[in-house]
């Protein structure tokens, strides 16, 4: 129990650090012992957080807190398979969609699960799409036109050993369209871990793609009806180590069209790296930057970016340094150089995304 209440800690902590941050509030932190794990996490328009987590392998949750981090409202979402919620969003009408994965313990193969909900936690309805093998969602957005679009991986259809799953719904969850991308070579990998809505009414995703000893940080640009407009792969980052296992984990926007991507990669069981890459609004690279962080384990896990208040970008996630987990959260300068990092417990994990903050050019 101890370990579980650690990991909640500082889950709470790394909301106030972030809301710190963004409204120079006093810094406050909250203990819920109850719950086994946060998985995500969404600044909400009342100044509050919406998460999500689960308290067992079936029993999956939605928590709403004030802007004191007080719980205002807490529902459980049963299963009968196990569930893995990934991400959740605020819609505009004041509700929520959540989406994750759901597995079957015994044949071991999964489906994407999306429940609506209203603005007090009451579920509006709930879908599973996918095939008959491993389908998997980590990534969920509303649309401009109130229906959903979800990021993820299949092996159910597609080419290669997995393929980048994204599908649009309308607003009650049917879909409009569900499309594959990745190389088709047959033992290949790709899958989703952001999709992005952009401002030419399309999408943006990045993630992984490769092999085994081989994969690069992947981005697709698609249009509203998901045709790819261009893709783009990077693998080894200028002044960072040469990495075994990269991954696009987080990508957003910026106000003059481009884009800007947060990649993890490691190499070995004692180097690991965090790496921002500014993208064009037509997909190339303009700078990048790696910040190599010595003695940290393969379990690292920089899993959002956003703009940072002022000026800059504050990325956040968890590391493992001399076998001791903290949480990490970094920022940098407008051009992507560190300015401080720091990292927060012991034997803590962080697996939340750092709310929205303020928009502006980048």
């Amino acid at each position: 129990m101890k370990a579980r209440l650690q990991r909640i800690l500082l889950a709470v902590i790394f909301l106030t650090v972030v809301s710190f941050a963004v409204k120079a509030q006093t810094p406050f932190q909250r203990v819920y012992s109850h719950y086994l794990i946060f998985t995500a996490v969404q600044q909400t328009t009342d100044g509050g957080n919406i998460l999500v987590g689960r308290t067992s392998a079936t029993a999956n949750f939605v928590l709403k807190l004030n802007a004191n981090a007080n719980t205002m409202w807490s529902k459980t979402l049963t299963t009968t398979d196990a569930l893995q919620l990934k991400c959740v969003q605020q819609t505009s009408d004041g509700g929520f969609i959540a989406a994750g994965t759901l597995t079957n313990a015994t044949t071991l193969k999964s489906r994407i699960y999306m429940a609506r909900l209203n603005d007090i936690g009451d579920t509006l309805w709930t879908k599973t799409y996918g095939g008959t093998m491993v389908d998997a969602a980590n990534s969920v957005k509303q649309t401009t036109d109130g229906g959903f679009i979800v990021g993820g991986s299949t092996n159910s259809y597609g080419s290669g050993i997995t393929s980048v799953y994204v599908i649009k719904t309308d607003s009650d969850g049917n879909i409009s369209w569900a499309k594959t991308y990745g190389s088709p070579v047959t033992n290949s990998t790709q899958f989703c871990s952001d999709i992005q809505k952009t401002s030419d009414g399309g999408y943006i995703l990045t993630g992984t793609s490769g092999y085994t000893t081989t994969k690069e940080i992947l981005v697709i640009k698609l249009n509203a009806v998901g045709d790819t407009l261009w893709t783009r792969g990077f693998y080894q980052i200028t002044g960072g180590i040469t990495p075994t296992s990269p991954i696009g984990k987080s990508i957003i926007q910026t106000t003059d069209g481009g884009y800007l991507v947060l990649g993890t990669s490691e190499q070995g069981s004692f180097f690991s790296q965090a790496s921002i890459i500014k993208l064009d609004a037509s997909g190339n690279p303009t700078w990048n930057n790696a910040f190599v962080f010595t003695n940290i384990s393969g379990s690292t896990n920089l899993n959002s970016i956003c703009l940072a208040p002022g000026s800059g970008y504050l990325i956040a996630g968890s590391a493992t340094q001399s076998m001791t987990a903290y949480a990490m959260v970094i920022k940098t300068d407008i051009n992507g150089n560190l300015v401080w990092s720091q990292k927060y417990g012991a034997n803590s994990y962080i697996y939340a995304a750092i709310p929205h903050c303020a928009k502006r050019s980048g």
